[in-house]
């Protein structure tokens, strides 16, 4: 009798029906390797399983995928905080510096204004009344103000 080869032992394991199959029924031998050869399969297969397990336990997986949905979100949350953070104080001292500089042209505008005011006459004017007034001095007719009598 003549023994089935590892290419029909491989059919018969991955359970494809032929002829192969009635001789594993009469030969003991031949049934034994496609035994064998399920067991090596089956073994492979819980190695694999058990292999994928102590990479990546289940819990940690779940709560992998959970946080990974969450992580951008709370990522761009903290970077926008962040950015408040960080732009709030400098927004306030750049307008703590115009609101600053304002005031000082606010005073210099006054201070001008009220150098204006202070003047008895306008400036264009004040050259006229000093030459009036030494015009006048010399003929006497100026009262104590500096204006004509």
């Amino acid at each position: 009798m003549k023994h089935l080869s590892s290419e029909q032992i491989s059919r018969v394991t991955a359970g494809l029906n032929g002829p192969e199959v009635e001789h594993i029924y009469e030969c003991a031998h031949c049934a034994s390797e496609v035994e064998r050869s399920q067991d090596m399969f089956s073994d492979f297969g819980v190695a694999v399983r058990d292999w994928t397990l102590r990479q990546q336990p289940r819990e940690l997986k779940l709560q992998a995928s959970r946080a990974s949905h969450r992580g951008p979100v709370a990522w761009a949350l903290t970077g926008a905080a962040l950015a408040l953070l960080v732009a709030f104080p400098v927004y306030r001292d750049a307008r703590a510096r115009q609101i600053k500089v304002q005031a000082e042209v606010d005073a210099r505008l006054i201070d001008d204004v009220n150098i204006q005011l202070s003047r008895q006459t306008s400036a264009a004017l004040q050259n006229l009344m000093q030459l009036m007034n030494e015009s006048n001095a010399a003929d006497g007719s100026a009262d104590s103000r500096g204006g004509l009598q």
